[in-house]
Parts: structure tokens; C-alpha cells; sequence
């Protein structure tokens, strides 16, 4: 992985909780779609279900993460160490709901993950379709 140790070990730690959910995971994994080609520190799916997230130990990249996930139609969640820095990328993203692949972009503490899948996969449907021979 290409961050820092604090920011791979957060990535570690939000795998293994997608893990748990018996999601597949891909860190560092780069998508094509939309005739665009980005990379994603954590790329979850299960089904028809996929997730691009973005790990921020600070606000400064989380503008270009939106867009790269809004250019290739994926949902973003963007996973942030401490509230302060959830603050700053919301004052960022603006008052407004911001959408990437239909839903809205959720930032995210670590111990909220487990509850945001839950909920996720709760109210999402689950196809047959495996997502990832659409993301190639």
C-alpha cells in the first residue's frame, strides 16, 4: 500500500471488518470504467454490491476522491481517523447530499464502519451479478 503506517493500518482495519461481512476486497486496486482508469486504497464488493473507499488521515485529497469515484459511477465512502477531520471534509463536500454511484458519500469513523455496512446491505439489493466482471 502506498501510505504511511497509520494510514495502511486503517485500510487493514477496514478490510478485515468488509472481511467479516464475507465481502470480497481488492487494496490498492485499480478500476476502469467509464473510459476511466483510477485506483482506490479499499475496493469491496459482494453480488451486485461494490464500494470504493477512500482512507483521509487528512481533508487535502478528499475533493479528488469524490471525483475519481463520481467519473467512474461508484459508491464512496471516505474513512477518516477523527471527527475533526470528518468535519473538515464535510465543510468541504458542502451542505448539500453529494452523490457518487447513486448514493450518497458517506465519511466515516472506524467504529461506525460495521454499522454503515449493515445498514448498507440492508438496504441495497443483492443481485446475481457478479460486479466484478462489470468493472474491467
Amino acid at each position: 500500500m502506498r501510505g504511511d503506517l497509520f494510514h495502511n493500518t486503517l485500510v487493514k482495519d477496514a478490510e478485515a471488518v468488509f472481511s467479516g461481512f464475507g465481502w470480497q476486497i481488492d487494496t490498492e486496486r485499480m478500476v476502469c470504467a467509464k473510459g476511466v482508469t483510477t485506483y482506490f486504497d479499499l475496493f469491496a464488493w459482494t453480488g451486485s454490491l461494490a464500494m470504493a473507499c477512500e482512507i483521509e488521515t487528512t481533508c487535502r485529497h478528499a475533493l479528488d476522491n469524490l471525483r475519481k469515484a463520481q467519473a467512474i459511477e461508484i459508491p464512496l465512502w471516505i474513512i477518516v481517523p477523527t471527527r475533526r477531520i470528518r468535519q473538515q471534509i464535510q465543510r468541504l463536500l458542502g451542505t448539500e447530499k453529494i452523490f457518487s454511484g447513486g448514493k450518497p458519500v458517506k465519511v466515516i469513523l472506524p467504529d461506525e464502519l460495521k454499522e454503515y455496512i449493515e445498514t448498507y446491505m440492508k438496504t441495497n439489493t443483492l443481485k446475481g451479478t457478479d460486479y466484478e466482471n462489470q468493472m474491467e
